[in-house]
């Protein structure tokens, strides 16, 4: 029962260090992948939707959770942030700013 509690306290630890960690450009670009977020979107040019770069300058001087709330908010969004955790769209959208020009 000991190791049981030890290694489940490891594993929080990794866990909550993982999860403060500064957003990671190739976890972002696999996530984005993942989602299908890159459909309609490209880091440098406009698609369907716009270009990240362009978002990230539009919410200049924002937070990311505010940039998060736009997204998640945007009926369109609806389908591909559905079972996305919070933190994580808001980790995607800490990524989107640091794209600004």
């Amino acid at each position: 029962m000991k190791r049981v509690l030890i290694a489940a306290g490891m594993a929080f630890a990794m866990f909550q260090a993982t999860a403060n960690a500064a957003v990671d450009e190739e976890w972002a670009k696999s996530g984005a992948k993942e989602h299908g977020c890159l459909n309609c979107h490209a880091i440098d040019k406009k698609k369907m939707g716009p270009a990240w770069q362009d978002v990230g300058a539009k919410y200049n001087g924002k937070t990311a959770a505010d940039l998060a709330a736009s997204i998640k908010g945007k009926p369109i969004h609806a389908k591909p942030t559905k079972d996305m955790p919070a933190k994580e769209v808001e980790q995607m959208a800490e990524w989107i700013l640091t794209l600004a020009k």
